[in-house]
């Protein structure tokens, strides 16, 4: 599997983990280049140190028990968008956003319809909710091994939503909608859609966002919530 890497303390426009991960790859393999020969001593370093992050996610996400004498996959974590609903899913990580100055996207963007709802990918506690100039009504959740997922662009909260608030792997916490990039409560400055990124701590205090297309790619395939 070619993971996709995000920047990790370095220069953007020097080494784009998000979108190199296949250049560098194909590097390896025609000219027999390592990763520390296209990276550089320092950058190599942090690339290490994100793609076992990278590994420890993939293991966070399932585990295997063993139910009725057989082993089984269990699922520890959901896609966002439930079973039975349409949606697209945008591997757009990195792509140039130009409100509120040229930045770049530090997520997904999840195409759907408005109203469609959105589960929690894991279980954790609400650290963030409320009106975000950029993410409109968002909501930022700190799972149990201490990742930071966030969920943004809400047409409103799920029932009872506030922070300090525990919610578990599947729960509902919003619908789909169009909030955002203005004053509180501005909405249809672009399509429906959720915006969902994670961030992880390499040093205490100071998020660093990594693409979560490759993971929620796995859970889209093998754990969608069904909503009864």
């Amino acid at each position: 599997m070619v993971f996709h890497y995000v920047l990790f303390e370095f220069d953007w426009d020097k080494v784009k983990f998000s979108k190199m991960s296949k250049v560098i790859k194909k590097r390896i393999i025609e000219k027999g280049e390592t990763y520390k020969d296209i990276l550089g001593e320092s950058d190599y370093e942090g690339y290490k140190e994100l793609r076992d992050y990278y590994y420890k996610i993939y293991d966070d996400m399932a585990d295997i028990k063993t139910i009725d004498d057989e082993k089984e996959i269990v699922y520890e974590m959901c896609y966002p968008i439930p079973e039975g609903y349409q949606f697209t899913h945008y591997d757009d990580f990195g792509a140039d956003r130009s409100y509120g100055g040229e930045r770049n996207h530090m997520g997904n963007d999840i195409m759907a319809n408005i109203g469609t709802p959105i589960v929690a990918v894991a279980s954790g506690i609400i650290e963030k909710i409320g009106w975000n100039e950029l993410g409109g009504w968002r909501i930022g959740i700190r799972d149990n091994q201490n990742r930071y997922w966030y969920y943004a662009h809400m047409k409103e909260y799920a029932e009872d939503m506030k922070q300090g608030k525990r919610v578990y792997v599947g729960n509902v916490i919003g619908y789909v909608g169009s909030s955002g990039y203005g004053s509180k409560g501005t909405t249809g400055k672009f399509a429906d859609h959720l915006h969902i990124q994670i961030g992880v701590e390499f040093q205490e205090g100071k998020l660093t966002w990594v693409n979560p297309y490759e993971f929620l790619m796995t859970l889209r395939d093998n754990n969608r919530k069904i909503l009864y």
